[in-house]
C-alpha cells in the first residue's frame, strides 16, 4: 500500500503505479513527446557511460571512450546539458571539460531502457510510448518525467492521457475532499467487451459540481461529464480510478473512505481546501456547532486529526448506528461562521478555581452545582489574582496548563468492550513515547512517561511513579504465578513474559487467574520453536514452528547496513531456522562460526568484488546538506563531497557511501576504489552486528576470527 511520509509538491504517477500489482497496469503506457530519435538516445547513452567513471573529460576524450566522432559528441553534450545530465566543469577559449551530474548517473539505467524499449506511434501527430511494466518506476524523477503523459494504449482503449507528474495543488485537495465526502468508484464491462472505469461525485448543488469540474480540469487536464439528471459528475478514466482507489486509498464506497496521506502530511492550505470541500459535500452548520458525518470510523478519526493539526478545539464524536458524526464547537478555518457555544470547547473544573474566585470575591464564578467555567475566564481570574495577591506555585502550574495546548472535558460513560482483533501492536515512539490512536484519537501506551517530565503541562510525578509501580506489580505477580504453576519463565520485559515448558491447561489457568485477580486479559501472542536472547534489552531472535525467523531490535536487520554484512546475517538466520533439535543447534553454531570467519577473511583479504558497492551504507538525507549545522553525520559528509563536485542534492535523496582510511573518513561509493576502504572499520561493524546474537549462542567473535586474549588488548 503506497504511503506518503513527507510533504509532497506533486505525485509521480509512474513511480506510484509501478508499486501496484502488474495485472492492474498491464494496459498502462507512458507517452513521451520530446521527439528524440532512438539512435540519438543511444548516442547520448554512450556519452553518459563514458563519463560515468566520475572523471572530468574533454570532448576528444569522451569521443574516444564512447567510440563516437567529436562533432557528434559536441552536439549531444549540449542536449545533455539541457537535460541536466552533464555539466561543463571548465570553459576556456580552447578547452571545454565536462563531467556527469548525479542526475545523469542515476538515470543511466533509465536511458538504457528507453533506448531499447521505446516504440514509435507513426502519423502526423506521432509520439513515442513505452509500457509502464518496462520502466524502472523507482528511478524516475519528476524532472525527467515533467513532460511525459500516462494513459492506456491499445485498440478500444481510452485516448485520454494524464500528466505523469500531478501537481499537489489546492484544486486537487478540493477534488479529493469532494470525492471523500460524496463520491464513489466502480468498473464494469461495457458493450464493446472492454472495461469502463468511472469515478463519480454526487451533489445536488450545481455550484459545487461546477467547482469540482474545474478541479478535474486543473488537476488532470480532463473534461468530466454530467449525468442525464445532472446531480452526478463522472470522470471516465482508469488512470484517475487507480490513483484514487489504489494509490491514495480513498475508498470506493462510504464505509471504506479515508483521508489520503498526502493531505495529512500536506500544507495548511491543502488541509483547509480538503476540509472545506468535505464540509460542502457532507457537512452542516448550526448556531452552536458544525457537524461532519460519515459511515467510516477511520475517516472520522482522520478528520479529527486534521482539525487538531489546524488547532481547532471543541471536537467530539458521536455514533448513531452506522453513521459517525464529528461535532465541532469552535470556529474553523473552512466554515466562515462564528459558532455560538452552548458549552465550552475546553472546560476548567470549577473546584480548581473556586478558592481563587472566593478570595477575589468573584462569587458568580463559584457555582454551587459544580458548573465548570471556560478557559479564558479562568485565565482572567488567575491574572487578576496574581496582580492582587501572589503568584503561588499552584497558580503557576494551573496557568501553565491553561495557556498550553491541552483541554479537559467530562467523561460521560465508560464501557468495557471485547477486542475486535487477535493482533497486538507494540508501537515505540522516540522521546516521550506518547502517541494517539483509537476511535476519537486518545493518548495511548507509554504516555504516562510525560507526567514525569517537568516540561509537560500536566507534570505530576506521582502519576508516573504510580503507573510504573502498577506495571511492576502486574508483571512480577504474573511471573510468580507462572512459576507457582510449574512454568519456566525465561524472560520478561515491559508488558510480556516468555514461557517455556508449559501446557495449554496451565496457560488457561494463568489467563483465568490474571482476569480474576488483576482485572487484565492475557493472550498468547507468539509461539516459537525456540528463541535466542541477546544480553541487550529488547534484542532477541525467535524461530517459528514453520522455520521462519522473527528478529527484534538487532543491527543485522537494519536497512542501512552494507549488503556484504547483511548477507552473512541472513545466512545465519536461515541456518538457525533449520534447527529442530539440540544436536542440530550445535551443528548450526559450527556453521555460523564458518559464516562469520569467511566474511572476516574476505574483508582482510579485500575480496569483496571488483567494486566496493557491497560495502556501501545507504542513508536518506533528512534535509539539504547545507542545513546540517550542529553536527555533520557520515552520510552528510559524503553528500558534501558530491555537492562540491557539482551534484544537485535535496532532502529525500539516498546517499550511498563507504568508510575510507583518509579524511573525512567517508566517500561516496561511486567515487571510491577498493584500495581506499578502511577494512578495520568494517571488521568492527561485523563484530557489533553479530555480537548481539553470539553471546546468546555461547560464541565469542574474537575467538571465531582467531584473536588470542592478549591480541584483543593490543
Amino acid at each position: 500500500m503506497p504511503t506518503f511520509e513527507a510533504k509532497l509538491d506533486s505525485i509521480n504517477l509512474i513511480n506510484e503505479f509501478g508499486k501496484l500489482p502488474p495485472k492492474l497496469t498491464n494496459d498502462v503506457a507512458v507517452f513521451i513527446y520530446d521527439k528524440l530519435p532512438i539512435d540519438q538516445r543511444k548516442t547520448q547513452l554512450r556519452i553518459l557511460r563514458a563519463l560515468a567513471t566520475g572523471e572530468m573529460k574533454n570532448i576528444r576524450q569522451i569521443a574516444r571512450d564512447a567510440g563516437l566522432k567529436a562533432r557528434c559528441v559536441s552536439k549531444n553534450l549540449r542536449l545533455l546539458e539541457d537535460r541536466a545530465y552533464v555539466k561543463m566543469a571548465v570553459k576556456k577559449p580552447n578547452l571545454k571539460i565536462y563531467q556527469i551530474t548525479s542526475k545523469g548517473i542515476e538515470n543511466i539505467p533509465l536511458e538504457q531502457i528507453l533506448s531499447t524499449k521505446l516504440a514509435r506511434k507513426k502519423g502526423k501527430h506521432g509520439y513515442y510510448y513505452i509500457w509502464l511494466k518496462d520502466l524502472l518506476p523507482d528511478k524516475i524523477d519528476g524532472f525527467v518525467a515533467s513532460s511525459w503523459k500516462i494513459g492506456l494504449y491499445g485498440v478500444g482503449k481510452s485516448k485520454y492521457k494524464v500528466n505523469a507528474i500531478i501537481p499537489f495543488t489546492n484544486e486537487l485537495s478540493r477534488l479529493l475532499g469532494y470525492y471523500v465526502s460524496e463520491g464513489h468508484s466502480r468498473f464494469f464491462k461495457n458493450k464493446a467487451g472492454g472495461t469502463t472505469y468511472t469515478v463519480t461525485i454526487t451533489n445536488y448543488d450545481d455550484t459545487i459540481l461546477k467547482d469540482a469540474e474545474k478541479c478535474v480540469m486543473k488537476a488532470f487536464n480532463l473534461k468530466a461529464r454530467r449525468s442525464k439528471r445532472g446531480e452526478n459528475l463522472l470522470i471516465n478514466s482508469k488512470i484517475v480510478y487507480l490513483l484514487f482507489i489504489n494509490v491514495l486509498n480513498l475508498g470506493d464506497k462510504a464505509e471504506d473512505k479515508q483521508v489520503p496521506h498526502i493531505i495529512i502530511t500536506g500544507t495548511t492550505e491543502n488541509k483547509k481546501a480538503f476540509l472545506e470541500a468535505y464540509y460542502l459535500g457532507d457537512g452542516t452548520a448550526r448556531q452552536n456547532e458544525i457537524k461532519l458525518t460519515s459511515k467510516s470510523p477511520t475517516l472520522i478519526n482522520q478528520l479529527s486529526l486534521l482539525l487538531m493539526q489546524l488547532n481547532v478545539k471543541g471536537i467530539y464524536l458521536t455514533q448513531d448506528r452506522a453513521v459517525h458524526r464529528l461535532r465541532i464547537r469552535d470556529t474553523t478555518p473552512f466554515v466562515h461562521q462564528k459558532i455560538k457555544r452552548k458549552g465550552y470547547a475546553c472546560i476548567v473544573p470549577n473546584k480548581y478555581i473556586a478558592d481563587i474566585a472566593r478570595r477575589l470575591r468573584k462569587f458568580p464564578y463559584v457555582y454551587k452545582d459544580g458548573k465548570n467555567i471556560s478557559r479564558n475566564r479562568a485565565i482572567a481570574l488567575l491574572q487578576e489574582y496574581t496582580t492582587k495577591f501572589e503568584n503561588s506555585e499552584y497558580v503557576k502550574r494551573l496557568m501553565s496548563f491553561l495557556e498550553g495546548n491541552l483541554g479537559l472535558d467530562k467523561i460521560k460513560e465508560m464501557r468495557r468492550v471485547k477486542c475486535s482483533s487477535n493482533y497486538v501492536y507494540d508501537i515505540s515512539v522516540d522521546g516521550a513515547e506518547n502517541f494517539i490512536g483509537g476511535y476519537g484519537l486518545i493518548c495511548l501506551h507509554n504516555s504516562y512517561g510525560v507526567f514525569g517530565a517537568e516540561a509537560f503541562d500536566l507534570y505530576c510525578p506521582p502519576v508516573a511513579e504510580a503507573t510504573a509501580a502498577i506495571g511492576r506489580h502486574v508483571i512480577t505477580n504474573t511471573i510468580n504465578k507462572a512459576q507457582e504453576l510449574g512454568i519456566d519463565v525465561i524472560y520478561g520485559d515491559t508488558d510480556s513474559i516468555f514461557l517455556r515448558g508449559h501446557s495449554q491447561d496451565q496457560i488457561k489457568v494463568l489467563e483465568g487467574w490474571s482476569e480474576k485477580e488483576l482485572g487484565m486479559e492475557l493472550d498468547v501472542d507468539k509461539s516459537y520453536r525456540y528463541s535466542v536472547f541477546s544480553s541487550r534489552k529488547k534484542n532477541y531472535l525467535g524461530i517459528f514452528p514453520d522455520g521462519s525467523v522473527d528478529v527484534k531490535g538487532m543491527t543485522g536487520k537494519k536497512r542501512h547496513i552494507p549488503a556484504f554484512i547483511k548477507k552473512a546475517f541472513d545466512q545465519m538466520e536461515e541456518r538457525l531456522g533449520q534447527v529442530e533439535s539440540p544436536g542440530e543447534f550445535e551443528e548450526a553454531k559450527r556453521e555460523i562460526r564458518k559464516i562469520i570467519r569467511d566474511r572476516y577473511m574476505r574483508l582482510k583479504q579485500r575480496k569483496w568484488g571488483d567494486r566496493p558497492d557491497e560495502l556501501a551504507f545507504h542513508v536518506v538525507l533528512g534535509k539539504v546538506p547545507g542545513a546540517y549545522t550542529k553536527t555533520t553525520p557520515q552520510h552528510v559528509r559524503a553528500a558534501l563531497i558530491l555537492k562540491d563536485m557539482g551534484y544537485e542534492l535535496k532532502a529525500g535523496d539516498l546517499i550511498s557511501f563507504v568508510k575510507v582510511m583518509k579524511e573525512p573518513r567517508v566517500k561516496p561509493v561511486q567515487l571510491a576504489s577498493n584500495s581506499e576502504i578502511d577494512v578495520d572499520k568494517y571488521v568492527a561493524y561485523l563484530h557489533s552486528t553479530f555480537d548481539q546474537v553470539l553471546d546468546a549462542l555461547g560464541l565469542d567473535f574474537d575467538e571465531i576470527i582467531g584473536l588470542t586474549k592478549l591480541e584483543r588488548f593490543m
